[in-house]
């Protein structure tokens, strides 16, 4: 499911997938639509989940709304989600559209497999046994074969000079892909079901976002190793959410935007010169409010 993480997926079924396609997509109770994929009987939804989504299910079940980047309305995809989180999400979505009648007790919603959001993306089939052994081997990238991506291909690094964006964007806000699907590359990293590798406890990152700039990934085939199901800025597994080892898996999620700090005068014990944007707060808790700038290209 693309929650921040990922578009959310729903399994296929007689009386919903059937009728789908990219031109008349399946439209949920949410208005979250849902095009079909190459090789799997499941329905993609086209978007990462809304803010508004998201907010649905937080007011529903009473629990806490994640912070926002500044600035971001409704209509741009959620953030500070765990794994976990967007598990909960779609198990929500599921047993809402069956009392409602809108799907059969056949069908689910769920985060997408690695090898469906391959699919999704436009890759040929991937041979290798885990995300692992496939990051990277495929060529290509969401856009196409050409590197510097053109104007409008999606929301990355400024740097790069191919979008108006600081930050995130609304969904859809660039040019889908051949199956009608939107933001597959940029905006923000994409939650998948699977392990990075067999015996790790990192979910599988994919699609890239709003910050990153290198071409190794940006590339469709690129698999984020940094995936700790539990981790966003409010309680990351390593640090538990003091930002003490982020320069080891910030920039890792889609949740979490952190910004270089060019507060000169810290004089906080361990201050890393990194702050937090949303609570502008240094890492090292001093608490001052900084100045900062978008991260260079490559900077998780």
């Amino acid at each position: 499911m693309r929650v921040f993480y990922h578009p959310a997926m729903i399994s296929n079924s007689a009386n919903s997938s059937a009728a789908a396609s990219k031109e008349a997509p399946f439209v949920n109770g949410l208005g979250m639509p849902f095009v079909p994929v190459p090789r799997f009987s499941t329905l993609f939804c086209v978007w990462p989940v809304r803010a508004s989504d998201f907010q649905a299910y937080a007011s529903d079940k009473g629990v806490e709304m994640p912070a926002q980047a500044a600035g971001s309305t409704s209509d741009h995809p959620v953030v500070n989600v765990t794994w976990h989180e967007a598990g909960a999400f779609c198990e929500w979505l599921t047993q809402r559209e069956r009392a409602a009648g809108s799907i059969g007790s056949d069908v689910v919603y769920r985060l997408p497999g690695d090898l469906e959001w391959s699919a999704a993306v436009g890759l040929p089939e991937e041979p290798e046994s885990n995300p692992e052994k496939r990051s990277g081997q495929a060529e290509g990238f969401p856009w196409g074969s050409a590197w510097p991506p053109a104007q409008n291909a999606g929301n990355y690094s400024q740097e790069l000079g191919v979008d108006s964006f600081e930050f995130t964007s609304p969904v859809g806000s660039f040019p889908s892909n051949a199956f009608g699907i939107y933001d597959l590359g940029g905006n923000v990293w994409e939650w998948c079901q699977d392990r990075y590798e067999r015996t790790s406890d990192c979910r599988v990152l994919r699609g890239a976002s709003w910050f990153n700039g290198y071409s190794d990934r940006m590339k469709s085939s690129f698999r984020n190793d940094l995936g700790y199901p539990n981790a966003q800025y409010r309680g990351c597994a390593d640090c538990g959410g003091r930002g003490d080892q982020i320069r080891k898996h910030a920039y890792g999620y889609p949740a979490v935007f952190y910004r270089q700090c060019t507060y000169r005068g810290c004089l906080t014990s361990g201050c890393t010169g990194w702050h937090q944007l949303r609570i502008r707060q240094h890492v090292g808790g001093s608490g001052v409010e900084c100045a900062g700038k978008k991260p260079r290209i490559g900077d998780r």
